[in-house]
């Protein structure tokens, strides 16, 4: 209570202000570390959701081209943009041609559009020089690259800017043992984009 009724008096000594300064600096120095874990684990977050709206769309286009018998689209598949399958417009194609039905699109496709942060397709980028927290499609390499925005949270092994780096895995059944996916002679089993490199969050 002395020092409460001292401080309200403003009549604290030299030590006593350092150690209440020291005090308030190391509260004000947690709390902006606990902020920047929790913009991390949202960042982290809105990753993980936006590779599950990739992967849930790359398997509804196969179904278009299977049910269309598009054949050079389905092997074509492993290099497309996957972010341009994110449109629903194969869903409708599906929903017209009776293929499925309503109650089997669900709520997660209805909403995996474009995200604001995507900027396009770009021809080999230095990644350097990119913003921070936007996805975009690197041309030359097929490969969907995000831009790390917080960093020091997070452990990769490449070089340069903190970065994932997607590129889209067909899995099928080599009937003709050519290491080449050529349907329909080799069988469609899967599609999803897998992460080229090693990494963790630090959260």
């Amino acid at each position: 209570m002395q020092i409460t009724h001292r401080w309200i008096d403003r009549d604290l000594s030299r030590l006593e202000l350092v150690v209440a300064w020291s005090i308030i600096l190391v509260l004000i120095g947690l709390f902006a570390k606990y902020m920047l874990i929790v913009f991390a684990r949202a960042e982290q977050s809105m990753v993980n959701r936006m590779i599950i709206n990739i992967n849930a769309s790359l398997k509804y286009q196969a179904v278009s081209f299977i049910i269309r018998e598009d054949y050079k689209a389905l092997a074509r598949l492993g290099d497309i943009n996957p972010m341009n399958t994110m449109q629903g417009d194969q869903i409708d194609e599906l929903l017209k041609e009776g293929a499925i039905t309503a109650k089997q699109v669900t709520p997660g496709y209805i909403s995996s559009i474009k995200p604001a942060n995507y900027i396009g397709e770009l021809d080999a980028p230095d990644p350097d020089n990119m913003q921070k927290g936007v996805w975009y499609y690197d041309t030359r390499s097929h490969e969907l690259i995000y831009i790390i925005r917080n960093g020091e949270f997070f452990d990769g092994d490449q070089r340069g800017a903190p970065r994932l780096r997607f590129k889209v895995e067909v899995e099928y059944i080599d009937n003709n043992g050519n290491g080449v996916f050529d349907p329909p002679g080799d069988i469609y089993k899967s599609v999803h984009i897998v992460n080229l490199g090693h990494y963790q969050w630090a959260l």
